[in-house]
């Protein structure tokens, strides 16, 4: 998720004192911070005397910058030699978001959303630029709830939580789908696509890399909220040559070599391994508690429970589980507890009918038997089928030329079975059965 190497750039953050002299932001020696340019960034922030500034950093950016304090309040990043025209300055409010962060009618996605997505102690996600983040956070509540769980929690495993579940939509997955599973379905997709090995860093961060940026983040709210009385060194940073570095991930990576070898240029025809690579084994969680009744007191209404699943890549959200699923049933509206009790009297259905004849004399046919509801509210089914004669039907033989006796018989009110007896070329006698209805 963040890229360190030649594309870095070192920064120090300085704020102005009430006494003019400078000092660094953060606790201990001085911070050093990766800011990444590999995209465009709209940086918009607005100066004491008010004037808005909007720089927009472009690709070729992306060389060794050094900063310069020229007001109060405000960094100026002045690039290297040789870059856009456009990207000669990039403004940079320090002290901004803390006085927003004071105000109560602003929102606190501001600051979440630049913590997440880099700024000032924070570095940006590949290929999630601030104008992407931006759009998002205006267009999805989602981002907003979770946006107020990370800068209001108190327990890491809800910084953590909230966290990821940010980065997991600024790329494009489902809510609470997990980047576990959201990598491992972007790496099949493009397995199934590339002809070259896949670029294994273009993908979402893991849960475990994105854990530590959370916690940056959060932490970097916290200081822009004057509450900066947290040891850096537990949300997300560690001590290495006297300076603070980011913590990117505590499991080893995969070897370059595996990563190269990655790959599968299928034919069309191919489809049965296609399909096997995308679906790893996948385990059926328990069902939830059935959630509370839809309806008010006395009323029928429904109620569900739903079930997800789990693969070795993580959670998958039940929306998206195709062998789990929702279940639902009809209830009755549980009535609050009042000072004259109130009493839901449930129905008695009466006893169930006799099965209609059966649809079908062989091959398996169905009947059906119906009750009806004698008093109240009845819950359940009034209407029950059953199987029956399921037996395989005789196989009918076509005979030869035959000569079948003359039957004469009086027509009679009812049903009458009569007996013929049939004889073939090859002196074979058959017994059929015909029915007679007639009515006088």
């Amino acid at each position: 998720m963040e890229r360190y190497g030649a594309r870095r750039l070192r920064m120090t953050i300085w704020e102005t004192t009430r006494n003019g002299q400078l000092q660094t932001t953060h606790l201990g020696s001085i911070l050093f911070i990766l800011v990444m340019m590999d995209a465009c960034v709209f940086c918009r922030v607005s100066l004491k005397n008010g004037e808005e500034i909007t720089q927009l950093r472009e690709k070729g950016c992306n060389t060794v910058n050094r900063t310069s304090q020229t007001r109060n309040d405000t960094i100026v990043t002045t690039p290297g030699q040789k870059v856009h025209q456009k990207c000669r300055r990039d403004y940079i409010n320090a002290n901004s978001i803390k006085k927003d962060m004071r105000e109560k009618d602003v929102s606190i996605t501001e600051p979440t959303l630049h913590a997440i997505s880099g700024c000032d102690t924070t570095s940006r996600m590949f290929g999630v630029s601030k104008a992407a983040t931006l759009k998002k956070f205006g267009e999805h509540d989602f981002l907003k709830t979770q946006a107020q769980l990370l800068c209001n929690a108190n327990a890491k495993d809800d910084v953590i939580s909230a966290g990821e579940n940010i980065i997991s939509s600024l790329y494009n997955g489902a809510p609470y789908e997990g980047l576990n599973v959201l990598r491992y379905r972007k790496f099949a997709a493009r397995v199934l696509t590339n002809k070259t090995c896949v670029q294994i860093h273009t993908l979402p961060p893991t849960s475990n890399a994105a854990s530590f940026h959370s916690q940056r983040a959060y932490l970097q709210m916290k200081m822009w909220m004057n509450k900066d009385n947290l040891n850096p060194c537990e949300w997300g940073w560690k001590v290495a040559n006297g300076n603070l570095v980011p913590v990117t991930c505590t499991m080893d990576a995969a070897p370059s070599k595996l990563l190269n070898i990655i790959r599968c240029n299928l034919s069309i025809a191919d489809t049965s391994e296609k399909r096997f690579l995308l679906i790893p084994d996948v385990f059926l969680e328990d069902w939830t508690s059935w959630s509370s009744c839809s309806a008010s007191c006395g009323n029928t209404g429904e109620r569900h429970r739903t079930r997800g699943c789990h693969t070795t890549f993580g959670t998958i959200h039940w929306t998206k589980c195709r062998i789990g699923g929702e279940q639902k049933e009809a209830c009755v509206g549980i009535c609050p507890q009042t000072t004259t009790a109130t009493t839901v009297l449930l129905g008695t259905w009466n006893p169930w009918g006799l099965f209609s004849p059966c649809d079908k004399t062989c091959g398996g046919g169905i009947q059906f038997r119906h009750r009806t509801c004698g008093s109240g509210l009845c819950i359940g089914d009034s209407l029950e089928s059953a199987s029956c004669n399921v037996h395989q039907c005789p196989v009918q033989s076509t005979p030869a030329a035959s000569t079948t006796q003359p039957v004469t018989t009086a027509a009679t009110t009812g049903t009458q079975w009569i007996s013929v007896t049939t004889t073939t070329k090859a002196t074979t006698t058959h017994k059929k059965f015909f029915t007679i209805r007639s009515n006088k």
